[in-house]
């Protein structure tokens, strides 16, 4: 790389770059591509500029001056040329907590809401919590990319999908709003059925894989178990859609009817991301391991950091659901842990204290 921090940081306070980036036409795209093609070397520096300026211009953030956003760009592609680390410590390094409201003329000031935390993970989601509990999501790429919800369920997001949702945590009911579309794996509970929200219908299942297509109409498609659909707003003469393997149901918006129809294509009955990794440490601090957990599943956790900073982990969390892995590490730790509310608490000697302590 032969440019610094510092251009990095200029070119995010261009004005016009910025203009183009928002806002872009003929004229802005036609001048910044000369420039790229002038200046070869800063073509990776540009898009990935771009990229981030998009993502986080969509959602709402904690405040981070350009300064910052330069510093976490940067730091992003230095690490790229480094050696690859293992994909769960690239998972924890990477996120931008970022503020962007606007942009007329030049950057809008940028504000803070202390109860919104915002993240961009390597998976390319765009994840955020208001408080402890109500996470929403999006896929701001342009490729599949997965949601892990703590039960174990995994929701597969087409590109510009959203997700809105509680945390799930606890005894709380298992719901989601989808836009968009997005493909379902859902872990069985016969004692929390599993309902999707999305274009005026309601999808609930115990435990099945099937797919949602909230476009102007609303298309379900399932690839295995079974569904039951039904308008939102239903009335006495409604009834429910009961739609087994391989079968499929369109809600017709403007006439406001559900039916079957067709068998579905057999590639939207198909997941082509693959499943869940297992996620390794060796030697790994407490810190390392929450932050991944946090970013992996919106789940805020406490903890005396003080009593567990002198513990290096060397563990493997196998798929499944998020309270699995908690079972495991907590295990190693001779600790335990409780849901309190909408936050995870984990208690234990940790390392190196005597009980006393």
């Amino acid at each position: 790389m032969s440019y610094s921090q510092q251009e990095l940081e200029a070119l995010l306070q261009n004005d016009e770059f910025v203009r183009w980036v928002l806002h872009p036409d003929e004229k802005g795209h036609a001048y910044w591509q000369e420039w790229m093609n002038e200046h070869p070397d800063r073509q990776a520096l540009v898009e990935r500029s771009r990229e981030m300026i998009r993502t986080i211009h969509e959602t709402e953030h904690e405040a981070m001056s350009s300064h910052a956003l330069a510093e976490q760009i940067w730091e992003d592609m230095q690490a790229e040329l480094r050696p690859r680390l293992p994909w769960y410590r690239r998972y924890a390094a990477a996120a931008a907590i970022l503020a962007l409201l606007g942009f007329a003329g030049g950057w809008y000031a940028l504000s803070t809401r202390t109860q919104t935390s915002t993240i961009v993970n390597e998976n390319g989601i765009l994840m955020a919590r208001n408080g402890h509990a109500d996470i929403s999501v999006q896929n701001t790429g342009n490729t599949l990319k997965t949601v892990y919800l703590v039960d174990g369920s995994r929701i597969t997001l087409n590109p510009g999908a959203k997700l809105k949702y509680h945390s799930l945590l606890g005894k709380r009911k298992r719901e989601v709003t989808l836009e968009g579309e997005a493909f379902f794996e859902i872990a069985p509970d016969a004692a929390k059925p599993f309902s999707v929200l999305s274009g005026g219908i309601v999808t609930k299942v115990l435990g099945t894989s099937f797919r949602v297509a909230a476009q102007n109409d609303v298309t379900v498609s399932v690839r295995s178990g079974k569904v039951a659909v039904v308008r939102q707003e239903k009335d006495k003469e409604d009834k429910t859609c009961i739609l087994e393997m391989n079968e499929q149901a369109v809600f017709n918006a403007k006439q406001n009817r559900l039916e079957k129809t067709a068998p579905p294509a057999p590639a939207l009955l198909a997941n082509p991301v693959p499943a869940w990794e297992t996620m390794y440490y060796d030697e790994a601090s407490m810190d390392e391991i929450i932050s991944v957990l946090t970013r992996t599943y919106g789940v805020a956790f406490e903890y005396d950091r003080g009593r567990f900073s002198k513990c290096k982990i060397t563990i493997a969390l196998d798929k499944g659901s998020m309270y699995d892995k908690l079972d495991i590490l907590t295990k190693v730790l001779s600790a335990t842990y409780e849901i309190d509310e909408d936050v995870v608490r984990i208690t234990g000697h940790g390392c190196g204290n005597s009980a006393g302590q």
